[in-house]
């Protein structure tokens, strides 16, 4: 029982004293705070498969309406819906403030 006060005492006085022990002070690693880091903005991953931005700045779309039900629609029409699109206006920042460009 001894034994193990003075065991204790001996590293108390180590630790106390500032002396290099292995659990007197973490790594300088372990003591950085994550708020000092900030957040970091995460893509929406739905707007990410659904459209895509050019060079110039430009977002391009793929148009709805061509998946099934073809058969009251005309050739013509089935074509230009097989075409991209271009997305402008308002919803054209909502999309480029989600994919964080």
């Amino acid at each position: 029982m001894s034994f193990l006060r003075a065991a204790f005492a001996c590293t108390t006085g180590l630790l106390s004293r500032g002396s290099t022990f292995a659990f007197a002070h973490p790594p300088p690693m372990m003591s950085m705070q994550v708020r000092d880091m900030g957040y970091k903005l995460k893509t929406k991953s739905a707007v990410k498969k659904r459209f895509f931005v050019n060079a110039n700045g430009h977002i391009k779309r793929g148009q709805a309406g061509k998946r099934h039900l073809a058969t009251d629609k005309s050739r013509q029409r089935i074509r230009r819906l097989g075409q991209a699109a271009t997305v402008t206006g308002q919803i054209k920042k909502n999309i480029l403030a989600m994919l964080h460009n």
